[in-house]
């Protein structure tokens, strides 16, 4: 609930793909199973400090994430990245116009991972503020 005014800003902010009934029925009874969400929470943990200890290594920045995803600010052109992150056929979410510097990172499977920091290390070297 909010204004029209609140919801009219909000709205040019949304993601393109809205949340279905359907996926909000499977995630409530996904929840129902309390073994699951914690080796799934435990995991999507392990899998961020992963994301975090390469972000830190290739002395990147990102933004904390208590998510499935990370937002990485490549220190560079994101349009750059993008083109080069899609050559390779490693997919990740469309720029976010309110965060023009970043680029969002699911955080995949570990062969998916290591698949995206292979492809990141074929990126041309270029001048990257600091």
């Amino acid at each position: 609930m909010s204004s029209r005014e609140v919801a009219g800003r909000l709205s040019t902010l949304r993601l393109p793909n809205g949340v279905i009934t359907v996926s909000v029925k499977a995630a409530m009874a996904a929840l129902e199973d309390t073994a699951y969400v914690r080796m799934a929470a435990k995991r999507n943990a392990d899998d961020r400090q992963e994301f975090m200890n390469q972000v830190n290594a290739g002395m990147l920045r990102a933004i904390d994430s208590h998510a499935n995803f990370v937002l990485l600010n490549p220190l560079r052109p994101v349009s750059e990245v993008l083109l080069h992150l899609e050559k390779y056929d490693v997919h990740v979410a469309p720029s976010i116009p309110a965060m023009e510097r970043y680029i969002r990172i699911s955080l995949g499977t570990p062969s998916e991972m290591r698949e995206f920091w292979r492809v990141w290390d074929l990126m041309p070297a270029g001048n990257t503020p600091m």
